[in-house]
């Protein structure tokens, strides 16, 4: 209850920021399965996405969790909230990373709504999707749970990632106001043995795809010259 009532107050405040900087338009939130696990995945542009993104699927009466990177848990304060929250901790970059797949996948068994940017990090460039990590394809099997993907456009307006001080771009929003949309698709049911890599590769591009087609919705075709390079791939 504890829990609850801690997500309620830090989303209401999330909403209401938003609601100050961007005008918002959230689609497709009927796809969200109402109950059990389900894994949603989205592409990643900027560092307030979780909050978009965590503010949009509050809207259908579930509290999502999510997989943060560990540093974040260090923190003394926010660590603490995250804990609290529900919240995954995973080393990126080294050889411990796939330990976080075993507390997710519980969570998702238990009928949990989990949060993950299979990018693995935020899309630089035009910020078309990178090809995903293979780690949430694994969940999703090793879980057995529907893959909800969702596409987002317009955070990078807020907090431009790759931008010095990208924080400042805050201030100017609450005259500018930029269009910020959340797109959820209908939900993949992926097929395949979690620990074949084929099989794995096969869904993580299946997971990727159908949040690319979401995005084109939102921002139109891409360039030929904006197509993302296969050396990007990288296995979780």
């Amino acid at each position: 209850m504890r829990a609850r009532l801690l997500f309620w107050a830090l989303v209401s405040a999330v909403g209401v920021l938003l609601g100050l900087v961007s005008r918002r338009r959230v689609r497709g939130l009927e796809h969200v399965p109402s109950t059990g696990g389900a894994l949603v995945v989205c592409n990643h542009i900027s560092v307030v996405d979780p909050l978009v993104l965590g503010e949009s699927l509050w809207r259908t009466g579930r509290r999502p969790r999510g997989m943060a990177t560990a540093g974040l848990f260090r923190a003394p304060l926010l660590g603490a909230v995250l804990r609290r929250l529900g919240f995954i901790p995973v080393a990126r970059g080294t050889a411990s990373a796939r330990e976080a797949l075993a507390p997710a996948a519980d969570a998702l068994r238990r009928g949990r709504l989990l949060m993950v940017y299979p990018e693995g990090g935020v899309s630089r460039g035009a910020q078309w999707p990178m090809p995903g990590k293979t780690g949430a394809a694994r969940l999703a099997l090793q879980a057995g749970v529907p893959v909800v993907p969702v596409a987002q456009w317009g955070a990078q307006e807020l907090y431009p990632a790759w931008t010095p001080r990208g924080w400042r771009r805050l201030l100017p929003a609450l005259l500018t106001r930029p269009r910020v949309e959340v797109l959820v698709g209908e939900p993949l049911h992926l097929v395949g043995d979690p620990d074949d890599r084929d099989d794995v590769r096969r869904a993580t591009d299946q997971i990727m795809a159908a949040v690319t087609d979401l995005l084109v919705e939102l921002r139109g075709p891409r360039p030929r010259d904006e197509e993302p390079h296969d050396e990007e791939r990288a296995a979780a």
